[in-house]
């Protein structure tokens, strides 16, 4: 629920931005919890459902993650052409609502998670991994405007 909500949350910062750093902070939150319900979605797919239907449950994942990159640009085009670029966000915020209702109506977490899950989030090594990964992330992404391994003396 908490990614479901910094997802909507940071969907409507996006909409509302006024500069480009404004956006480019709201959309980092809007990724933080987008990352959050992947794997969520998947491991409630699979815990819901019995072990000889893991296939089916995943294949019904499956479509809409292949779905979702044909028909979103096309929608998100149109959208931007007869409205505006803000409704790309703000049409994330009455599904958002949905969702987060819906599992706080239908989903609950199992017993054995629920004994076993008290505070056990590592959150230094977390964090730590967290900027580890958006170092080397900026490091692959920036590294070669900067001369790469040539300028630290590196000739390969």
């Amino acid at each position: 629920m908490i990614s479901i909500l910094v997802f909507t949350g940071a969907s409507l910062l996006c909409g509302m931005a006024i500069n480009m750093p404004m956006l480019i902070v709201a959309r980092i939150l809007q990724g933080i919890g987008g990352g959050g319900m992947q794997p969520l979605a998947q491991s409630i797919l699979l815990e819901s459902f019995p072990p000889r239907q893991h296939g089916k449950a995943m294949a019904a994942y499956g479509v809409g993650i292949v779905v979702a990159p044909v028909i979103g640009p096309t929608l998100g085009g149109w959208i931007t052409d007869s409205y505006s670029w803000r409704w790309i966000f703000y049409i994330n915020l009455p599904v958002g609502f949905l969702a987060l209702f819906m599992v706080g109506m239908l989903i609950e977490d199992p017993p054995y998670i629920r004994q076993a899950f008290r505070g056990a989030i590592d959150y230094l090594g977390f964090g730590l991994m967290a900027i580890g990964l958006g170092t080397l992330q900026f490091l692959l992404d920036k590294g070669q405007e900067a001369g790469g391994l040539k300028r630290i003396g590196y000739d390969g």
